[in-house]
């Protein structure tokens, strides 16, 4: 029922969610993206036409027709045990981030990335403790501060690039980011951080992508030289 709901609000121009049908198939693991032995929520739009060297005219049109947009539920509250819920590369019309997403503190992976989402990073992720991975880059986000991120100390995987720094000055990485030791990638690419602090990840031994303020690194010991 809850997952019929959130196909109700969704707007699904290419009809990529016609298994969701409880008439023709009441047992909604056999549906599209859904997959009940992890309890995951796969509703991801492959954004290949952001990348220059495969953009055309037909690529962007096929991935018009291919996203969900309009509206995401709260419904999505009532899946309980969901563990993994993705839906990056779809278009949400500059709508924010629902708020109740961060309640859903079962979750290990969220993903919302490349999905239209414009307006403030609600702070209360933070609550999501259970998090392995969050990608929230590559929308239209805001946010005073992360510090929130101190919050999430399962995390592996860090992705807010992209996103708007509101206070004046602000430049450094929080000093807490270099508290998140199980961090593998770490991506903070943002238009108002252009960080000099980078001694503060000095920590983060099993850090293997760097992405901060220009600088990308994928090389330990590059990463090595800039933070020690």
């Amino acid at each position: 029922e809850t997952l019929l709901k959130l196909k109700h609000h969704l707007k699904d121009t290419s009809n990529r969610l016609s298994s969701w049908n409880a008439t023709v198939d009441s047992n909604c693991c056999h549906w599209v993206g859904v997959l009940c032995n992890n309890i995951t929520l796969h509703l991801n739009t492959e954004p290949s036409f952001f990348h220059e060297d495969v953009f055309n005219q037909q690529t962007y049109e096929d991935y018009s027709r291919s996203v969900f947009s309009r509206e995401i539920n709260p419904c999505l509250v009532d899946l309980k045990y969901l563990n993994y819920l993705d839906f990056s590369g779809n278009h949400f019309g500059n709508m924010p981030i629902p708020s109740f997403i961060a309640t859903m503190t079962s979750l290990t992976h969220l993903n919302l990335s490349y999905a239209g989402f414009d307006g403030n990073i609600p702070p209360q992720i933070g609550n999501l403790s259970n998090l392995f991975y969050l990608d929230l880059g590559s929308n239209y986000l805001f946010a005073e501060n992360i510090d929130w991120v101190s919050s999430l100390s399962k995390l592996r995987y860090l992705d807010l690039s992209g996103m708007f720094l509101r206070t004046p000055g602000i430049g450094n990485i929080p000093s807490h980011i270099g508290n998140l030791s199980n961090l593998v990638y770490l991506h903070l690419q943002s238009y108002s951080m252009f960080p000099q602090n980078l001694h503060c990840l000095s920590s983060l031994s099993k850090l293997e992508h760097l992405g901060l303020g220009g600088i990308i690194l994928q090389n330990r010991t590059e990463m090595n030289k800039r933070v020690n």
